[in-house]
């Protein structure tokens, strides 16, 4: 009997030390645990990266695209204007908003129309928002064809950037304080009316100063001008006190608009369009 209750003992202490005492329970929770916030946290960063990833390349996708069709726009600029009876190929040109004269939609153009055509004083107000609270009024209607094109991100139209230029279209509602929309706005007559067009290009970084370090981003447009009227002699940048050919923080602080009179000397236009993702 003694013998059986030594067996016993001993099978059942054998049967305790292969198993697992409730610290040992503990403890193997406990890393199990630790492993699976880990994954978690290795699965969610990896997740951060690849949506910021994503958010990178649309921005730099927006900013490519702004640069497409802004060059598409300076392309066609003059293109059928009736320069002999004083229609410009530009009209305005400032840091953030460009106006010019062209024809985009030829008669002979397989696409294309012949509408909208010129702006047509005769048929009601042709006066169109331009920027620094300047305007565009045709003093005649031309017979080039060639509508009135403005690229801006001032969106309300009020020939002034504001806060409100940021908050106005949809695309707007973004992390980035300073996305605004950068537009197309096309006037012009129908033969009946004069009318207005816009189309949305893109979403890009506007001219607002970065938070804290008051830093602010170069300009959408910067000019070279032909200021001798000698082609044999360099442009200069517009706004480049300095002469340097870059326009430093504090001259871009003091851009203004291109004079009407320098107007017709822009023989280039650099396009800087800058992206927060």
């Amino acid at each position: 009997m003694k013998r059986d209750r030594k067996l016993l003992h001993k099978w059942l202490g054998g049967a305790s030390r292969k198993g697992f005492t409730l610290y040992e329970m503990l403890v193997s929770t406990l890393v199990a645990s630790v492993a699976l916030v880990t994954t978690t946290m290795i699965a969610s960063q990896m997740s951060d990266q690849m949506r910021s990833e994503r958010m990178r390349v649309s921005a730099q996708d927006s900013a490519r695209i702004v640069v497409d069709e802004i060059t598409r726009y300076l392309r066609a600029a003059g293109s059928q204007a009736d320069q002999s009876r004083g229609q410009k190929r530009f009209v305005y040109a400032g840091p953030w908003t460009l106006g010019l004269n062209a024809n985009l939609f030829p008669i002979d153009d397989p696409d294309g129309t012949g509408e909208p055509a010129a702006l047509d004083p005769t048929l009601g107000s042709v006066s169109v928002p331009l920027g620094a609270g300047f305007t565009y009024d045709p003093p005649r209607a031309y017979a080039g064809g060639a509508e009135t094109i403005v690229l801006t991100v001032d969106s309300d139209r009020d020939g002034y950037l504001s806060y409100s230029d940021a908050t106005d279209d949809e695309e707007e509602e973004s992390s980035n304080p300073n996305d605004m929309v950068l537009k197309a706005y096309v006037y012009g007559s129908d033969g009946t009316q004069n009318i207005e067009d816009e189309v949305a290009l893109a979403l890009i970084r506007g001219p607002a100063p970065q938070g804290g370090s008051g830093q602010v981003p170069q300009p959408l447009f910067a000019y070279w001008i032909d200021d001798d009227n000698d082609a044999s002699t360099a442009p200069l940048l517009h706004g480049d006190s300095d002469g340097n050919g870059e326009l430093s923080q504090s001259e871009i602080a003091s851009l203004t608009p291109v004079t009407a009179d320098e107007l017709a000397l822009i023989v280039r236009v650099d396009v800087t369009a800058t992206a927060e993702s």
